[in-house]
């Protein structure tokens, strides 16, 4: 797994988190509506997998935030938790930070230069 897979696995759980909640949401309706037994067992089983999901996205930050606690330089790690955990676009990185969009993708780029040091030594 590249330092940026490993990252982006953190944001894949939110946006996955994010579809379970409104499919849930659809069957609660459709529950209301039919009051069907098919629809509670749905509700059911995505509730288990929410959870589910919900526990491997804060056991996947605190992962994510160990390794950025490791950056020394203040500008890298609010990249990368801007561009990680809080799921922005590097412009957008770019424009809160008030710096150039280009030195900010300087800066990611060194930033997982150096995870990918550390997850290539085993340690991440």
């Amino acid at each position: 797994m590249t330092a940026k897979e490993y990252l982006q696995a953190y944001s894949q759980l939110h946006r996955d988190l994010d579809r379970l909640t409104a499919e849930k949401a659809h069957w609660e309706r459709l529950a209301g509506q039919a009051g069907s037994a098919e629809a509670q067992a749905e509700i059911g089983s995505l509730e288990r997998e929410i959870d589910w999901k919900i526990a491997a996205a804060v056991e996947g930050r605190g992962r994510i935030e160990a390794l950025i606690s490791r950056l020394h330089n203040p500008m890298l790690r609010e990249i990368i938790c801007r561009k990680y955990i809080l799921g922005e676009t590097l412009e957008r990185v770019a424009e809160e930070m008030n710096i150039s969009e280009r030195h900010v993708r300087r800066l990611h780029k060194k930033a997982i230069v150096l995870f990918a040091a550390w997850i290539s030594a085993g340690n991440p």
